[in-house]
C-alpha cells in the first residue's frame, strides 16, 4: 500500500454505500484513524468529531452466555476432547473480546 491509498479505498467504500443505499458501513477502531490529538498518546484522548458521522454505535464484551457459544463455534472443527467445559472457559474469559488471541 501507497501513501494516499487508504484514503482512496475509504473514498471508493462511501461511494459504494452511495450507489447501494440505504447501507451501513462498520469502521473498527475509529479512534485510531482521523482523529484530533491532544498532548496525550493515550486512547482515551483521542476525538472524533461527531459531525462527521450519522452515528456511534459501541458492541460491548460480551456476555458470559454469549462467549460459551462463540467459543463453541470458533473450536468446532478442533480435535478436542468432548469433556471440555465452555461454560467454565467462558467463565475465565471475562472482559474478553474478538480480537484477542
Amino acid at each position: 500500500m501507497f501513501i494516499g491509498d487508504g484514503a482512496k479505498l475509504v473514498r471508493d467504500a462511501f461511494a459504494l454505500a452511495k450507489e447501494k443505499a440505504p447501507t451501513i458501513i462498520f469502521i473498527d477502531e475509529l479512534d485510531a484513524i482521523g482523529t484530533k490529538h491532544f498532548d496525550s498518546e493515550k486512547a482515551g484522548d483521542r476525538k472524533v468529531q461527531r459531525s462527521r458521522l450519522d452515528r456511534k454505535i459501541e458492541f460491548p464484551h460480551s456476555n458470559e452466555e454469549a462467549r460459551a457459544r462463540i467459543i463453541q463455534i470458533h473450536s468446532r472443527k478442533m480435535n478436542i476432547s468432548n469433556d471440555v467445559n465452555f461454560e467454565e472457559l467462558a467463565r475465565s474469559t471475562n472482559d474478553f473480546n474478538g480480537a484477542q488471541r
